[in-house]
């Protein structure tokens, strides 16, 4: 049986994130579901994407949260609890970070454009 090699297992990992993201994930959790160490995990999540697991649970969740503050109205607070950042402070942080806007900001962006259409 031929295990994936490389890009597989990045693959993997990213599969896993998308659909874990709600959840706290921790990368022997990763690394567990796709059979390899977690070590080995880390070093070849950097070497391959540029970046380490944690940014990639990041991204997945700004990914997340900025849909919702699109499409819903849910408040700051329900989308950081809903997309697995332990508060809604925390995540404005990472999307800022991220996206080089609050999450209010870019809620308000959206909305401005929206109407004008």
């Amino acid at each position: 049986m031929n295990k994936p090699r490389g890009s597989g297992y990045v693959e993997r990992s990213r599969d896993y994130i998308r659909k874990h993201y709600r959840e706290k994930i921790y990368l022997e959790d990763i690394a567990e579901a796709i059979g390899i160490s977690p070590t080995y995990l880390s070093r070849l999540f950097k070497k391959e994407t540029g970046i380490c697991l944690q940014d990639a649970i990041h991204e997945e969740r700004v990914f997340r949260a900025a849909n919702l503050l699109l499409y819903s109205e849910l408040s700051l607070t329900e989308i950081a609890q809903y997309v697995g950042f332990p508060n809604q402070s925390y995540m404005g942080k990472v999307f800022k970070k991220l996206r080089n806007i609050t999450p209010m900001a870019y809620r308000d962006r959206f909305k401005n454009r929206e109407s004008e259409v």
